[in-house]
């Protein structure tokens, strides 16, 4: 939504609202104001604000001060979500992947994500998890041959058009 504002000169200036995403201090750490496809690969979450020991004894992991979460978050937004520039110099000097290999490592690690079957299917909502020995004759022969990921995401489509009939 805009909102519009007068300005002194008594034109009017269109402002963009700010999104959760942009209000957040740490957005690359949170899991639910990353998209869908990233969400399995933000775990820092657990940790950031410190885990109490599980034997009582000791302080466990201590929770993360400003510098180091601004450092992971940093890291965060070029390794999982790929926020890397690899053609200009001057930005590619101030990330944490300041060479060219690894910033095509990110992007790459992004494009393959986007490309996966099974994460594509859950981020979708399109993937039921059914196990084999639950499967009948019939769909585990549909299934004979295939890839494990690609046979997961065609039993959730076979499930689907079951329910359609």
């Amino acid at each position: 939504m805009k909102k519009t504002t007068k300005k002194e000169d008594g034109n009017l200036k269109s402002e963009k609202k700010l999104t959760k995403r942009q209000k957040a201090k740490y957005p690359n750490l949170k899991k639910d104001l990353n998209l869908k496809l990233r969400r399995d690969y933000v775990t820092h979450h657990v940790y950031t604000d410190g885990v109490t020991s599980v034997t009582g004894v000791g302080e466990g992991i201590r929770a993360l001060n400003e510098e180091e979460m601004e450092w992971l978050n940093k890291f965060e937004g070029e390794y999982t979500n790929a926020s890397v520039s690899q053609s200009d110099p001057a930005r590619l000097e101030k990330q944490l992947h300041n060479t060219k290999e690894l910033a095509k490592d990110c992007t790459d690690r992004n494009n393959s994500r986007n490309r996966c079957l099974l994460n594509v299917a859950k981020s979708t909502n399109n993937l039921k998890f059914k196990s084999f020995e639950e499967m009948d004759d019939i769909t585990m022969k549909k299934l004979e041959g295939f890839d494990l990921e690609l046979a997961v995401v065609v039993n959730s489509k076979l499930l689907k058009k079951e329910e359609k009939d």
